[in-house]
């Protein structure tokens, strides 16, 4: 009798060998992991190619061996297909690079990023990226009223004249899949960030102004969505600690109430689909991890830490619940 056996002893033994868990594939085989999040590029004082992953259910943080093609801050991010693959956009380094019109693709089911063979149409960084789950993903300009869209699964490029209505730059997004996109906040030269968003719908690929929507005046903010509530979430840039959600049906923006706290500045979001809302890194190359489940909406720590403390990164991620995809 093995040492855990000893301690269980209401435990049948067909259930048992070795100390393990065995006739239903033991704990792991019980508890299968639910998807995961990717935190992409970023900066630690210049701009890394790290991408940080966190497992969802067993909340477990590692590090892909196989990185970006190359280091930015300031990237765009989103996911195309779930189950198959997310997209970053390379984003802005320091000189001799400045911006880049580089996409990255990340494969879900080998952990591995390899280049897109048709990147951006023009030189942009600060990207915000929208996801039509299965049919098309797109990047806004930042500086540009313009953007590209990607159809899927040929991953052919086209470009759309007047997807941003107010020119920002250093822009989020956040998409209600199958309808529609926001991209968030943004900066405007000399009078900084910005509260105002531009919705983007898919079915006909046009925008509308949503002016003064978010509680704080914001750049470099992140956006995930719990698709399957209908929401989406808004946090990081520039100001601080706050956190806003927008329910997708009424485009209605408040404030969520509580945040992530003290260093949450220039965090990533990712998003366990009707879960959970986490946060990944933060100002001063954070290595921190936090969780919002989406049933209280409340924020906290958790132990594990990024493998790669970074700012200013951008999230993918790979659902195991498709609800509302």
């Amino acid at each position: 009798m093995s040492r855990v056996e000893r301690f269980h002893p209401g435990t049948k033994v067909s259930d048992w060998y070795s100390g393990s868990i065995a006739a239903n594939g033991g704990w792991a085989a019980a508890n299968p992991e639910t998807g995961a999040g990717y935190s992409c590029g970023g900066s630690t004082g210049s701009g890394v190619n790290y991408v940080n992953r966190l497992a969802f259910f067993r909340e477990t943080t590692s590090a892909l061996s196989n990185s970006l093609s190359g280091g930015a801050y300031g990237v765009g991010a989103t996911t195309g297909t779930n189950g198959t693959a997310g997209y970053i956009s390379l984003g802005q380094e320091w000189a001799p690079h400045y911006v880049r019109g580089t996409i990255n693709k990340l494969v879900f089911s080998s952990d591995s990023v390899i280049g897109l063979a048709t990147g951006l149409s023009a030189t942009k960084s600060g990207c915000a990226g929208f996801q039509n789950d299965g049919t098309a993903f797109y990047f806004s300009f930042g500086n540009s009223a313009d953007g590209d869209k990607w159809t899927q699964p040929s991953e052919t490029r086209s470009t759309i004249s007047n997807m941003d209505y107010y020119n920002y730059y250093h822009l989020g997004g956040v998409s209600d899949s199958g309808s529609h996109a926001y991209s968030l906040a943004g900066y405007a030269g000399g009078v900084g960030g910005q509260d105002d968003c531009t919705k983007f719908t898919f079915s006909n690929d046009s925008r509308s102004a949503l002016a003064s929507v978010l509680s704080e005046n914001a750049y470099w903010a992140e956006g995930a969505a719990n698709h399957a509530g209908g929401k989406g979430y808004i946090a990081g840039g520039t100001p601080g600690a706050w956190l806003d959600r927008v329910v997708f049906s009424s485009d209605t923006f408040s404030s969520v109430g509580n945040d992530f706290g003290s260093g949450s500045a220039n965090i990533g979001l990712t998003t366990d689909n009707n879960v959970a809302l986490y946060r990944m890194g933060g100002q001063s190359s954070s290595s921190a991890v936090g969780k919002m489940p989406y049933s209280t909406e409340t924020c906290a720590t958790l132990t594990p830490t990024l493998v790669n403390g970074v700012s200013m990164s951008s999230c993918v991620e790979n659902h195991a619940d498709t609800s509302g995809l």
